[in-house]
């Protein structure tokens, strides 16, 4: 999404070592660059502070062990959110907005964390979607079990839980509709590009998990793309697939910068009306955790098909295939039974998949184990770096740990 790479090119999906992030390319055009989170994954603990002159992913480091000891009797007690809420985090965009170096280019990136387990939407149970009264340590402990004891959550909860989910949506929404509305008001709409989209979704037991499980189906790839050009005409709906990898090309160009290698493409001209976008697959990859260490899956979605192959330790192989059309809930596995056109089209994405493993990583599914560097070990290499405990703090309290 910041580099225009796949997870796994160098070394893993936590690793930005070797990849150019758009904060430093725009630094270097001499933008003035920030960003405001509180997602631990995306901490300096990663790499990710590279580029921005601002960098603010609210975790203390080591140097303030007083800080940290305060936010952890904190959480344990008051049982507070593992992240910054929305209308926290637009507050401090809003404020940078104001006291930036006029006249000078900018880039700032946020990461709203709100839509995202544990499902807890301001109100303390005055919900818009629910009517179910819960407040917020109850909601808390609720998702708690769809990580601790999946198997204990009813029907009745889970669509508890959906309401609850969409009432963060709903939050994160309209505090994201504060930072338009002060581009209107200051007039930065006038020469201002603003990208809206997410880095996954969630899953209600769509196929048998909660939250965002290490796999492929749609429920966790189809994320919303919004885009605000100047000097575009509104309201257009883009019907073509298009990918998270395309994002930072499609900024550049609409910058006129060139001269940086990516593997996504512009989409201007899809914005433009030219319809010079010509990319009918997209791929994704993620690599397994816990009991699934060692396991990488690899998808290749088209509009009318979804093709996954699961890759082992021992580069054995399992391949799922889906009618996107007659099946866009991916609950009918067709890998042996498809019609002659989708084995047609089956053969072709698994040519396409063969294409891109062999030319990033030396590797075939299914072939000869050439070494796919999935980048196993990054938990080592991470450890010594400031502040591993509070991040490991709030990875738990997202539920990435057990």
């Amino acid at each position: 999404l910041l580099t225009s790479t796949y997870p796994l090119q160098y070394g893993g999906e936590l690793s930005v070592e070797g990849r150019k992030l758009v904060s430093e390319v725009l630094r270097e055009e001499g933008f003035q660059t920030a960003s405001f989170h509180s997602n631990p994954y995306l901490s300096r603990a990663f790499g990710f502070d590279r580029g921005f002159e601002d960098f603010d992913d609210g975790i203390p480091w080591s140097s303030n062990r007083l800080g940290i000891l305060f936010r952890r009797a904190l959480n344990y007690f008051v049982r507070t959110k593992p992240y910054l809420p929305a209308e926290e985090l637009t507050g401090k965009a809003i404020s940078w907005l104001q006291n930036r170096q006029e006249g000078r280019d900018f880039l700032l990136w946020l990461h709203y964390m709100d839509p995202h387990g544990p499902y807890q939407p301001p109100g303390d149970g005055k919900t818009k979607f629910s009517t179910d009264q819960l407040s917020s340590r109850e909601a808390k402990n609720l998702w708690r079990r769809t990580v601790e004891d999946p198997g204990t959550v009813s029907k009745r909860e889970i669509q508890v839980l959906k309401d609850l989910y969409d009432d963060e949506i709903a939050y994160a929404d309209r505090w994201i509709g504060e930072l338009w509305n002060y581009l209107l008001s200051s007039g930065l709409d006038d020469d201002t590009v603003m990208v809206i989209t997410a880095d996954h979704g969630e899953a209600f037991l769509d196929h048998g998990e909660f939250n965002h499980p290490r796999y492929l189906y749609d429920e966790l790839l189809h994320v919303p793309l919004l885009l605000y050009v100047p000097g575009l005409s509104g309201g257009k709906l883009i019907e073509e697939q298009v990918r998270t990898i395309d994002i930072v090309p499609t900024i550049l160009d609409l910058l006129g910068i060139d001269g940086f290698s990516f593997q996504g493409s512009s989409i201007t001209g899809l914005l433009r009306g030219d319809n010079d976008y010509e990319c009918e697959y997209a791929i994704s990859e993620v690599t397994g955790e816990r009991e699934e260490e060692g396991v990488t899956r690899f998808s290749v979605r088209g509009p009318e098909a979804k093709y996954i192959v699961t890759v082992d330790a021992q580069n054995v192989v399992s391949r799922e295939f889906y009618d996107l059309e007659k099946d866009p809930g991916e609950k009918e596995n067709i890998i042996e039974n498809g019609s002659s056109p989708m084995k047609d089209k089956l053969v072709e994405m698994d040519k396409r998949l063969r294409e891109h493993t062999e030319e990033l990583y030396g590797f075939v599914p299914g072939g000869e184990d050439s070494g796919l560097n999935t980048g196993r070990g990054l938990e080592e290499k991470h450890e010594e770096r400031e502040g591993e405990e509070e991040v490991k703090r709030r990875l738990k309290d997202l539920g990435y740990l057990e």
